[in-house]
């Protein structure tokens, strides 16, 4: 009701694979295809845009190891958490490489 005074509305909702009572939202990001929600316990979630429906996540990183917001293209959507940089398969979440960042 509140939206809708503004002409807006809400498409769809999700769930991020975080604990609410400790753990934040670090990084929101979205394609053409996929909405990625970054947590500061380090787990990447990914929803279908159209849907919302929970695709995967995806364990990165431990609690509170700093993170990056993730950029895709096609098929690969790159993250960096803690020294690490990941990429995974955009639609399933496997993780087809990893590369520790120097420093």
């Amino acid at each position: 009701a509140e939206l809708g005074r503004y002409g807006l509305e809400i498409a769809w909702t999700g769930q991020s694979v975080i604990n609410p009572s400790r753990d934040k939202v670090e990084h929101f990001t979205l394609d053409e295809e996929v909405v990625f929600s970054l947590g500061t316990n380090g787990v990447l979630s990914a929803f279908d845009a159209e849907t919302g429906r929970r695709l995967w996540a995806q364990r990165l990183g431990s609690h509170d190891e700093p993170g990056f917001p993730p950029a895709t293209n096609e098929e690969i959507v790159i993250v960096t958490v803690g020294s690490k940089l990941f990429g995974l398969d955009k639609l399933s979440g496997d993780i087809a490489w990893q590369v520790r960042l120097p420093g």
